[in-house]
């Protein structure tokens, strides 16, 4: 069941899912929840079967080329036979929170390949985010 996530006392319980993400930053991810979850313009949703959650998504207002947009802050999926559905409703979700807020352009970052969020959900590719890691020094 796709939930409305609002209670900051269960962040721990999004931070223990995100845990299974490889790379995630669990320490942003932990504080940008708890320091924003609740304020004008940012939607949170949870999926939770049986007391166990399933999935979250994490979205905020915010501009990109100088529009306002939705920007997928977070989701998380865990591994299960249902998951493609589950990712289906939390897009919905935000899709639907973007609607009531007159905004016609949902983003998001990720670091697995695009195609199955360009075929199963119809994104588009909006363009390249390239890091440059000055610890690295140069090459």
């Amino acid at each position: 069941m796709i939930l409305l996530f609002d209670n900051p006392m269960l962040i721990p319980k999004l931070i223990k899912l995100a845990e299974e993400v490889p790379g995630a930053p669990l320490k942003w991810l932990r504080e940008f929840i708890f320091h924003t979850l609740n304020t004008p313009g940012v939607i949170a949703y949870a999926d939770i079967h049986e007391g166990e959650y399933r999935g979250f998504i994490y979205a905020n207002i915010s501009e990109w080329n100088g529009d306002k947009c939705v920007f997928i802050q977070a989701c998380v999926l865990k591994p299960c036979k249902e998951e493609r559905y589950i990712g289906f409703e939390l897009l919905t979700k935000i899709k639907l929170f973007a609607k009531e807020k007159n905004l016609t352009q949902i983003y998001f970052i990720t670091q697995r390949n695009p195609e199955g969020f360009i075929r199963k959900y119809h994104f588009e590719n909006a363009g390249n985010i390239l890091k440059l890691d000055l610890t690295k020094g140069d090459k």
